[in-house]
């Protein structure tokens, strides 16, 4: 059975994999990282718009008659996950920094030095083989995220997306080589990024569960009431 989730992961990992002459795609380190926020943002924002309806969503990558058993593994994966985080202040605490710091533990504890990991960190080259299921969970885990915490989801998705971005910050990460193009100056509502998201949950449904259509044509939003 197809899955939500594991067709998200492919989207969100894909444009970002490379490939040597004659090698099998991979994602360096850094990418993957990249790749990991997305994911769990992503998770979250799909999670917040179904707080209410959970089990709805999660038809789309579960096993039959199983979808209450899920939602509920979910939402406690997402206190769990809060837990180990702490208080996160945002989306890069609960996902990049946290996935970083899980690696560089593993690399630790099979002998890797400081200074090992600190260059594996700039060189390691991960397969897509290994980075698909990563990917997976992270959006599984974000989702859960979202449906059980839907006003600290997003209230962390406006002090990312909605504040207008410092300038001085910007010019900094521009410096440093990170490209950002006018669109990264904008605002981002979340209603707009869920309207996205939504978007391509009813794409898969059409495509892969035409038989749930029905559920999701109509679906409203609970950000604000608004249908998107």
């Amino acid at each position: 059975m197809c899955s939500l989730i594991a067709e998200l992961a492919r989207v969100i990992m894909e444009p970002a994999s490379k490939r040597k002459l004659l090698g099998k795609p991979y994602l360096t380190c850094w990418r993957y990282l990249g790749c990991y926020e997305q994911a769990f943002e992503s998770g979250a924002v799909l999670g917040h718009a179904f707080s209410a309806r959970l089990p709805t969503l999660v038809q789309l990558f579960c096993e039959i008659g199983r979808e209450q058993e899920l939602s509920g593994a979910l939402r406690e994966a997402a206190k769990n996950h809060l837990t180990q985080t702490g208080e996160p202040k945002s989306f890069i605490d609960m996902a990049m920094w946290f996935e970083k710091t899980r690696a560089e533990d593993v690399w630790r504890k099979a002998g890797a030095t400081e200074s090992d990991i600190e260059h594996l960190v700039d060189t390691y080259e991960l397969p897509l083989s290994d980075a698909f299921p990563r990917l997976q969970f992270a959006l599984s885990t974000g989702i859960g995220f979202g449906a059980t915490y839907p006003e600290r989801t997003a209230e962390m998705w406006r002090r990312a997306y909605e504040i207008p971005k410092d300038q001085a910050e910007l010019k900094m990460m521009r410096q440093a080589g990170l490209y950002l193009d006018a669109s990264a100056e904008k605002p981002l509502p979340l209603k707009v990024q869920q309207g996205k998201l939504l978007s391509f949950v009813r794409l898969f449904v059409a495509k892969a569960r035409p038989e749930l259509a029905h559920e999701f044509r109509n679906f409203n939003s609970p950000d604000a009431g608004a249908k998107v």
